[in-house]
């Protein structure tokens, strides 16, 4: 499970406008964790 701190930078990186995949490789998470922390609304 993610801490706030990295679901507040997947967040964030995604609004730059980074892709799954650009912001998996970044964070080193895999793209399914990426994107399933995208898809939530409400902090972990």
């Amino acid at each position: 499970m993610l801490e706030i701190e990295e679901w507040f930078m997947i967040k964030d990186l995604h609004a730059q406008g980074l892709s799954i995949k650009a912001i998996s490789e970044k964070t080193g998470f895999d793209r399914k964790t990426v994107r399933k922390y995208l898809n939530t609304t409400s902090v972990p």
